[in-house]
């Protein structure tokens, strides 16, 4: 792998949390991708850190792709980003130490959010809802909660028997 200190390699990191900033906006991008750390290049590969393996899933699950096609967009060799746990609290150490995580490939269509982009289930909407007696009143609360403007309650908490519709 490429020195972390390579001075091209960071100029074009920072291009990219830049671009990326603007891309997943100001909340997203503290949140997920500030405590990254630029490890370095690796041929076609880009391999960045993050403080625990939970940041380091969510990172690979939901911006992996990105954070390629933002490396490509400047590096056109670039095919993949690993992204790793930062297991030594130590912040010069060495990538052998580290423990891979999940690098995602190209995601499912994820839904938009008040501005934020959450990953939904799609075998979970109101589309495959099967409504029968013993869930209408779930159905109807559920419906009208996730209708835009502000919601006569909230949170709405559902609490019933086994296989009566919550889900």
């Amino acid at each position: 792998m490429a020195s972390r200190d390579s001075s091209g390699d960071q100029a074009v990191w920072e291009a990219v949390r830049s671009a990326l900033r603007t891309e997943a906006g100001e909340r997203n991008f503290e949140t997920w991708l500030a405590p990254l750390a630029f490890l370095g290049c690796d041929g076609s590969e880009v391999h960045v850190s993050a403080p625990s393996a939970f940041l380091a899933d969510w990172v690979a699950s939901h911006f992996a792709d990105r954070l390629r096609q933002q490396w490509a967009q400047r590096r056109p060799g670039i095919r993949h980003v690993t992204v790793t746990v930062d297991t030594d609290p130590q912040p010069r150490a060495k990538p052998a130490q580290r423990q891979p995580a999940v690098v995602a490939p190209a995601q499912a269509p994820a839904q938009a959010i008040a501005g934020l982009s959450l990953p939904l289930e799609p075998r979970y909407s109101f589309a495959n809802f099967i409504t029968g007696p013993s869930n209408e009143l779930a159905h109807s609360a559920a419906q009208a909660a996730s209708r835009p403007g502000a919601p006569d309650f909230n949170p709405l908490f559902l609490h019933s028997g086994t296989g009566l519709g919550k889900t």
